[in-house]
């Protein structure tokens, strides 16, 4: 009864593991691939993902200089006014 439970048990393990590196392969590898290439085909570029901290270093770097770029500065002493008629 031992035997066919490792018998049978052995297969299923190898299968799941071989599922599992398949998943891993392609949410990993494969899927950024693709999604990368989409966007590239719209037009849309951006720097090149690292292995370990993606892109996010260069996207807070880009976002910082826009934000400076596109910074509107008020005149707190002026008065506001809500002329609406």
């Amino acid at each position: 009864m031992e035997e066919a439970k490792l018998f049978l048990a052995f297969p299923v393990f190898v299968i799941s593991m071989v599922c599992v590196i398949i998943y891993v392969v392609y949410d990993l590898c494969l899927k950024p691939k693709f999604l990368r290439a989409k966007l590239i085909e719209q037009g849309i570029d951006g720097p090149k993902p690292t292995l370990i901290m993606g892109n996010m270093p260069d996207i807070r770097q880009i976002k910082s200089k826009e934000l400076v770029l596109d910074a509107v500065t008020y005149d707190l002493n002026k008065s506001l006014s809500l002329d609406c008629c």
